[in-house]
């Protein structure tokens, strides 16, 4: 009867604990018509009707959880990065977290592909009526640039898109798409 008793609670303890960690997470799904709807906060459509949304891997810490999605079209790389993080700590959003993630996923991608890198630099953008920051960093070897678009909009939780494109002049197009982005 104790082993039982045992039992019973240990696989309680993990029920609650996985409750506990669904609650943390960013509540975010992917629509039949396509859309990355992020619960009370933000409506994310198709990047382009040639592709889709899917989930990618996610991260968590004591202090963040981050859920990553990737645009994908078929045969090519991912044509476009979201990250949804929630804190945990629920402090007023900044751009730390973010910024710091941005950084990393530049200074990774460099790295991977035998690239040099500037860091990035942001600054202050409205897309539409929208607030946010932005940057974009060139990378670069011995016969090839390319370019990491990243937009940082500082909320809760917070969204963060990132794309790799081989073009410099590629800001107006991507600002045209976040500018379909709904915000609640």
């Amino acid at each position: 009867m104790r082993k039982l008793l045992v039992i019973v609670l240990g696989f309680l303890s993990v029920v609650m604990l996985a409750e506990a960690i669904q609650e943390d997470r960013p509540a975010v799904t992917i629509g039949p018509d396509g859309m990355i709807v992020v619960a009370d906060s933000a409506e994310i459509p198709p990047f382009s009707p040639a592709g889709h949304w899917v989930e990618g891997k996610e991260k968590s810490s004591d202090r963040h959880v981050t859920r990553h999605f990737l645009f994908q079209v078929p045969n090519e790389p991912p044509a476009l990065e979201l990250f949804v993080t929630r804190d945990l700590v629920e402090e007023t959003p900044d751009d730390v977290f973010e910024i710091a993630l941005i950084n990393g996923y530049v200074s990774a991608f460099a790295r991977g592909a035998r690239f040099r890198s500037a860091a990035p630099v942001f600054e202050d953008c409205r897309i539409g009526s929208t607030k946010l920051r932005r940057c974009a960093v060139q990378l670069s070897n011995d016969s090839k640039s390319l370019w990491v678009f990243a937009y940082v909009y500082v909320r809760t939780p917070s969204l963060v898109f990132l794309t790799v494109r081989a073009e410099a002049n590629a800001r107006p197009g991507i600002e045209r798409y976040l500018a379909t982005v709904r915000l609640q």
